[in-house]
């Protein structure tokens, strides 16, 4: 009898220590913050005269100078900054028109399976039936 009240007592003393366990509250979240070390120029002629091109203050420079055109390569101004031709202007023998057409071909297939789980209730909708 002493040995089955030796395990009994074993048995409830770990089975409340779970239920405590269980019951005990969740610890507190603690969230770190980062320091904002940006800032936005505000002064005119820092804006006109340097490339302001540092995120975070590092000294008293803003960023290189803005040099007149003439010290700059010509290469620079030849080059073509806008968007992406159309498709249909691309020499379809060339690696670039099949890259588009397939980029296409991904972006309608996305919207299509985004216009299907959208209106996916009205599938089955007897309006739906023809």
């Amino acid at each position: 009898d002493s040995g089955m009240m030796k395990l009994c007592r074993v048995g409830v003393t770990s089975l409340s220590a779970v239920t405590r366990r269980r019951l005990a509250a969740p610890a507190a979240k603690v969230v770190a913050t980062k320091e904002d070390k940006s800032f936005i120029e505000t002064d005119a002629s820092k804006i006109a005269t340097h490339v302001c091109i540092n995120f975070y203050t590092q000294g008293e420079e803003p960023g290189p100078m803005i040099k007149v055109d003439d010290e700059y390569p010509s290469w620079l101004f030849d080059m073509d900054v806008n968007r992406t031709p159309i498709l249909e202007d691309i020499d379809d023998e060339s690696w670039k028109y099949w890259r588009s057409l397939r980029k296409r071909q991904i972006e309608q297939n996305r919207r299509i399976e985004k216009l299907k789980t959208r209106f996916l209730h009205l599938q089955n909708s007897p309006s739906m039936k023809k």
